[in-house]
């Protein structure tokens, strides 16, 4: 049987339209085809760490294959905050391209009904990770940069790896490098994945390996971490993007 041309002319449209909107929703970009992360809705410091008959008042909820909310885990069991921040995992549903909670959380199934209740607008994407708070029913940050920060902040536990990821006499080092890898590394995977142009593709592989040059080459006088003797928060923002590109 042969398809009449018009028939193949009008899929082809259909499809370029319905992957427009897809990619309109998941990934923005701005007039050059580079991808264009929308900002987190919620911004909110962390309230204390107090407990409700034992139970700790935050949550960190995460999704383990999303390198964003690994960061806060990592912290998080750095830190030893098992006893002050409760955990809960989501994972992503094929069918609608959704997070869902292994277990009903606080009367819902799915993530998004959480930013529903707390607030966020109607174009707001539901993402991970995110810090709930149980007294007041919401969610207060959905930024990983902000939430691992406030993270480290908190008293670290009996079995803490580190008493702290920032060591003050080494935050000039961390604050430059923690720039230079969320823009060039951390994001730029991105970049790469959901670049509309090949120069926009090509641009943001130009910055990942300019990225990963660098850290090669701070690191080749055989120190163990990026900043030297010592684990920080540099370490905790590349390790998780390192761990998939190994994996792929």
């Amino acid at each position: 049987m042969t398809i009449p041309p018009a028939v193949v002319s009008l899929s082809r449209q259909l499809w370029r339209c319905q992957w427009r909107v897809l990619m309109n929703g998941l990934a923005p970009a701005d007039d050059r085809g580079s991808f264009r992360r929308r900002p987190s809705c919620f911004r909110e410091t962390l309230l204390g760490s107090g407990h409700d008959q034992g139970v700790p008042r935050h949550v960190l909820i995460i999704g383990q294959s999303c390198p964003w909310a690994h960061r806060t885990w990592l912290v998080r069991q750095l830190k030893d905050l098992a006893t002050v921040i409760d955990l809960a995992v989501v994972q992503p549903n094929p069918a609608t391209g959704r997070w869902v909670f292994r277990e009903p959380f606080e009367g819902v199934q799915q993530l998004w009904q959480l930013y529903r209740d707390s607030g966020a607008g109607p174009d707001a994407r539901a993402t991970v990770p995110v810090l709930w708070d149980r007294y007041e029913g919401r969610i207060i940050n959905n930024e990983s940069a902000d939430i691992i920060g406030q993270l480290d902040k908190l008293p670290p536990g009996p079995n803490a790896v580190t008493t702290t990821l920032r060591p003050s006499d080494l935050i000039p080092s961390i604050q430059t490098w923690s720039e230079w890898l969320q823009s060039d590394v951390n994001d730029g995977v991105y970049r790469c994945g959901f670049a509309r142009t090949q120069e926009a593709y090509q641009r943001a592989l130009d910055d990942v390996f300019a990225g990963l040059d660098a850290v090669e080459q701070a690191m080749a006088d055989g120190r163990p971490w990026i900043c030297g003797e010592l684990l920080t928060m540099v370490d905790v923002r590349l390790f998780p993007t390192m761990a998939r590109w190994e994996a792929a």
